[in-house]
């Protein structure tokens, strides 16, 4: 076994993880090499004084740890519901404010029809009267017409 390995193990021979023929390369690369074993006596040392020193891990029981990610899922879902709900309503307000508007100039141009044929009945009569007088004189002109042939 190479130095870089046996550096690269130390850890695992110290928490007994090694196969049998891995301990066995690297025991004996131990006992070969000066340099790793100096090495592997401070990693043990180092670990050996972290194992002395244990850290309290602090674990919250899975319904409270539950409860903190729905929170969070909410919270997220709200915020996602309200910024596609801004948009709705403002769409909804523009589309609201067209119809209104088109209802008011199809309101003004009928309005605006409907004085113009109140303000001008007379002449519109009078016209349509016109018109009966030209059919009727090209009436006479048809019957002259045809009383020639």
């Amino acid at each position: 076994m190479r130095c870089g390995k046996t550096k690269r193990i130390m850890h695992q021979y110290y928490y007994n993880d090694l196969s049998a023929k891995e301990k066995v390369g690297f025991e004996s690369h131990l006992n070969m090499c000066a340099v790793c074993n100096k090495e592997f006596g401070k990693v043990t040392a180092v670990l050996d004084e972290l194992k002395h020193e244990r850290m309290p891990i602090k674990i919250k029981p899975l319904n409270v740890y539950m409860a903190g990610v729905y929170e969070k899922i909410d919270k997220k879902k709200k915020l996602v519901d309200f910024l596609l709900l801004k948009p709705l309503i403002s769409a909804t307000a523009a589309v609201s404010l067209l119809i209104i508007i088109s209802i008011g100039v199809y309101q003004y141009k009928l309005y605006e029809e409907n004085s113009f044929i109140a303000d001008n009945y007379e002449i519109i009569k009078d016209m349509e009267m016109l018109d009966k007088m030209d059919m009727l004189i090209n009436l006479d002109a048809l019957e002259s017409m045809k009383e020639i042939s």
